[in-house]
């Protein structure tokens, strides 16, 4: 009669299965860095980055509704509420969707938000539509910050990436104030938009086709991860642990709450507050320095839309140039954004006190350029500072942190307008520069005390 006892050999095939798996799986993400199919996941996150840039603007809404400051500043703030959304399920999303999923729920947000938007419905309507805007936007910035911050060369490539998010934000008005001069309202404008997200979402969806959530949760396991040391350990021990995961304990808790770790994680929360500032005070730069040249320095219509559009242009240009040279010339990010912020602050100063229009529109579109790179610098800093497994959530935290400080601090600056008047801008931002630095030295003490 043959032994009922079962064969070692065969006794273990369903975990080591799933170990090889596992390890399938993380070969193949890493395979897509390296593979053919690389060149359309650029492709795609660039293209998404830049109509992510394009959205972010609510054209004539005040007037075509007839709102007051409130409202209006309730639409405002409504895309924040989408990316404090996004930054808690953001671990959640790609562990059970990946970014291929990812691709698919943000990019059908945006279709149809912009649908909604393009029957131009009633005001409070559009509350919910810009928050699935926001949403969208959080879920996108942190998987593709993230993918790309894992390549070779992460200052250029981030610096490239961010920058197309400028090029759609300098472009829109351009593109807007033509249609509008053609009798165009503002709800035609998603006529267009609804066509550039639909090819966002088919383009994102067929680069990371093989990024599905399986592949992130392989990613996304930390090395000293209990399930996957005693994965390994089967094989060659013949003997069968009881595995968390055949006892349907939840994928979340294997990795002790990602989420929690990065609002615990001082770089985290300090690249974060950088963000915070920088983002607020381009934001508030973008808005206000129309109004600044047209009142205090007496500049035309012409001029002053001539100001604004420099400043988003040098932006644009500082992300996508400087990054090449901070990635050459400086060892870590920390030195690099500190040059570049001297440097802008000494031509915040200049421009405060320079009288000329057309010297103060190259200033400000000077000051554009080193602001620029921050953005990408502190990402970069993420990438290099946090483990691997960690870096979407950090990244998504991070960044919703940052857009905070991109929709608060302008209406913050609004209130010190109306209270000091235009003059009070220039010192406001001198001081949001002094902050930001301050900041960055408390990131480089933070990683200097790391063994």
């Amino acid at each position: 009669m043959a032994s009922s006892k079962p064969d070692p050999a065969h006794s273990f095939v369903g975990p080591q299965r799933q170990l090889d798996d596992s390890i399938q799986d993380v070969e193949s993400c890493e395979a897509l860095r390296d593979e053919p199919s690389l060149p359309y996941v650029i492709v795609a996150t660039y293209w998404s980055f830049m109509i992510l840039g394009m959205n972010d603007s609510s054209y004539t809404l005040q007037e075509y509704y007839q709102i007051s400051h409130l409202g209006a500043s309730a639409l405002f703030l409504s895309p924040v509420i989408g990316f404090i959304i996004s930054a808690l399920f953001t671990d959640f999303l790609h562990s059970h969707l990946g970014r291929r999923g990812v691709a698919m729920l943000a990019g059908a947000s945006q279709v149809m938000a912009c649908t909604v938007a393009c029957f131009h419905p009633p005001f409070y309507t559009l509350i919910p539509v810009f928050t699935l805007f926001g949403l969208s936007a959080g879920i996108k910035t942190p998987s593709w910050d993230s993918f790309i911050g894992g390549l070779d060369h992460p200052n250029e490539l981030l610096g490239l990436l961010t920058g197309f998010y400028g090029l759609g934000a300098t472009l829109m008005p351009q593109l807007a104030r033509c249609l509008f001069d053609r009798g165009w309202k503002w709800f035609m404008l998603y006529y267009f938009m609804t066509g550039l997200v639909a090819t966002d979402l088919l383009l994102s969806t067929f680069a990371f086709r093989r990024e599905n959530s399986t592949t992130y949760r392989a990613s996304a396991t930390p090395p000293e991860d209990p399930v996957v040391v005693e994965l390994h350990s089967l094989s060659a021990s013949g003997t069968s642990p009881e595995s968390p995961m055949e006892n349907g304990e939840d994928a979340a808790s294997l990795k002790h709450g990602l989420t929690t770790q990065c609002f615990k994680n001082a770089i985290v929360i300090l690249c974060g507050v950088s963000l915070q500032i920088c983002l607020g005070s381009e934001a508030a730069l973008g808005i206000w320095t129309k109004k600044y040249i047209s009142e205090e320095r007496h500049g035309s219509e012409f001029t002053s839309g001539m100001a604004a559009t420099g400043f988003w242009a040098g932006i644009t240009l500082g992300r996508m140039c400087l990054g090449f040279v901070t990635g050459h010339l400086f060892k870590s990010e920390i030195p690099a954004v500190m040059c570049c912020l001297g440097a802008a602050a000494i031509l915040e100063f200049i421009f405060w006190f320079m009288s000329n229009v057309v010297p103060a529109i190259i200033v400000i579109g000077a000051m554009g350029f080193f602001l620029g790179p921050l953005y990408p610098c502190a990402i970069a800093c993420i990438c290099r500072a946090v483990p691997t497994h960690m870096r979407t959530v950090a990244i998504g935290v991070c960044a919703a942190i940052g857009a905070v400080g991109a929709y608060i601090l302008p209406l913050v600056m609004s209130g010190i307008v109306g209270s000091l008047g235009i003059i009070a801008v220039q010192p406001a931002l001198f001081l949001c520069f002094f902050f930001c630095f301050l900041t960055w030295l408390m990131i480089h003490g933070v990683l200097s005390a790391r063994p």
